[in-house]
């Protein structure tokens, strides 16, 4: 899918998965260790471990043909021209026509999914679908797409980065707080005369 937030990279423990500059999500498996991290949150269940290597894998959307200024495999054998690629504003217009001829066509709303944000968990997906709205689910593109247990584990990791920097902030202030404070008494008992 190409997720625009990439839940399986922002929970990947062995920063083994990348989001390239065209958008290709790609697990290195030199990288990976196997933990199927990966597996656990991604809510289209893409990404799969394979036991001889210890390492799970995806479609990489031929990103290395792609920066090469070829198209993917699958768009370039394709003989219906059922799959196209390119930039992302004409992909999306050229599936929107798409979906509009197959909604005249057959008498029911197509949509292109992952064209738009679907939610804050995946945004927009860089393989977008042509499906009738009424059988999204059948095709496994749910409409809220997420994993409860790994969005509530990045917020939490999102809300201790920032409980850490307060906590650090707060201790020095206190500590600036206190040597004002201590150069303070320190100065009155100079003027005293005492010794600490």
């Amino acid at each position: 899918m190409h997720c625009e937030n990439t839940p399986c990279a922002n929970n990947c423990p062995a920063n083994a998965i990348e989001r390239r500059k065209g958008g290709q999500v790609v697990i290195h498996q030199d990288l990976c260790v196997g933990c199927r991290t990966c597996q656990e949150a991604c809510p289209f269940d893409v990404p799969v471990y394979d036991q001889t290597t210890n390492a799970s894998y995806k479609c990489i959307m031929c990103y290395d043909r792609v920066e090469s200024g070829l198209r993917p495999a699958c768009v370039s054998s394709c003989i219906g021209d059922a799959l196209i690629s390119g930039p992302r504003a004409e992909v999306v217009a050229e599936a929107r026509k798409r979906a509009k001829r197959y909604s005249e066509q057959f008498g029911k709303e197509y949509i292109v999914y992952g064209a738009d944000k679907i939610n804050d968990y995946v945004g927009r997906t860089g393989w977008m679908t042509i499906v009738a709205a009424e059988e999204m689910e059948k095709y496994g593109l749910p409409k809220n797409p997420v994993v409860s247990s790994m969005a509530l584990r990045q917020t939490c990791k999102t809300i201790g980065v920032g409980a850490s920097a307060a906590v650090a902030l707060g201790a020095g202030a206190h500590f600036l707080y206190w040597l004002a404070n201590r150069k303070e008494v320190l100065a009155a008992r100079e003027k005293e005369g005492g010794h600490e």
